[in-house]
């Protein structure tokens, strides 16, 4: 029997193949039989009980000589025929999915940009991968180094604008994908520490009002805790590197606070940056060594 796509090499099989065929889904398959003096020539292309009985006619076999596998899966392909007692040739064929590989990339400063290929068996369910910088620099790595985190640098005279590609494959097989082209812009400013410049507190003293800078680059955070306490995000922040002023609210007035403003930069682009923090201090009403209150 042959086995083979319109465009590949054909493989001959003579009796059962002990290598394994393995096949994008949706790809069609197309056979002959190579026998000489053979006849009556059928197939079986989704064979999949466990043993086979060429005693027993399980199921009407083809006499067409190709098939469209549309569902991922493991299948035996047999071919019967009748020359003198009988022949018969079969291909175990492993069909696969091929999506398009799963990344993020994400820039940071200094023209570096980090890149996240995420362990995901229905999204990058591939052997090896290969990652296409955007510069003319590629690099591939296998399933087992997923999830597969890198910050990569660009020189000086790259395009400030690069398009990163990601594709995936699997080992002895001609099943591929490619990523749609993700833009990443490497020309980020580079960070620097977020500063408090106001804190004031409602004459009700339940809410206080944070005015803060920070970098144009990346998200910048408030975060509050009670004196002795542990930092907790407030969820409230900007994106806006300039001068940004937000409002907490609902504190005790029984309480002192202590706020920080912290720059969230990317997972592999550095240490985030964090602002001195400023604190209300009871029966006060001016600043002092940056710590304001009431």
């Amino acid at each position: 029997m042959r086995i083979g796509s319109q465009n590949a090499t054909p493989i001959s099989i003579t009796g059962t193949s002990k290598n394994v065929l393995k096949i994008c889904k949706g790809d069609k398959v197309y056979t002959s039989d190579l026998t000489t003096g053979g006849g009556n020539t059928g197939f079986w292309y989704e064979y999949q009980d466990p043993t086979i009985d060429f005693n027993n006619n399980l199921k009407s076999e083809t006499v067409t000589t190709s098939h469209q596998y549309d569902k991922a899966g493991t299948y035996g392909l047999i071919m019967v025929g009748a020359a003198g007692s009988g022949y018969y040739a079969c291909q175990t064929i492993q069909v696969v999915d091929n999506p398009k590989p799963l990344f993020t990339a994400k820039s940071c400063s200094n023209r570096q940009v980090t890149i996240e290929i995420p362990q995901d068996a229905s999204k990058n369910p591939y052997d090896t991968f290969i990652i296409n910088w955007g510069d003319g620099t590629s690099e591939t790595l296998t399933k087992d180094k997923l999830p597969y985190t890198k910050t990569y640098t660009y020189t000086a005279s790259t395009p400030n604008t690069v398009n990163i590609i990601v594709s995936g494959g699997y080992t002895g097989s001609a099943c591929t994908n490619t990523s749609d082209p993700l833009s990443v812009n490497i020309n980020t400013p580079a960070t620097f520490t977020p500063a408090i410049t106001q804190l004031e507190l409602a004459n009700d003293k339940k809410a206080v009002t944070i005015q803060f800078v920070g970098s144009t680059a990346f998200n910048q955070n408030i975060y509050q805790k009670e004196v002795n306490g542990m930092y907790q995000a407030t969820g409230l922040g900007s994106g806006n590197g300039g001068a940004t002023s937000l409002t907490v609210n609902q504190l005790d007035p029984a309480k002192q606070y202590c706020f920080q403003v912290r720059t969230e930069v990317p997972a592999g682009c550095g240490n985030s940056g964090i602002s001195p923090e400023v604190c209300t201090i009871p029966l006060t009403v001016s600043a002092s060594s940056q710590k304001n209150g009431y």
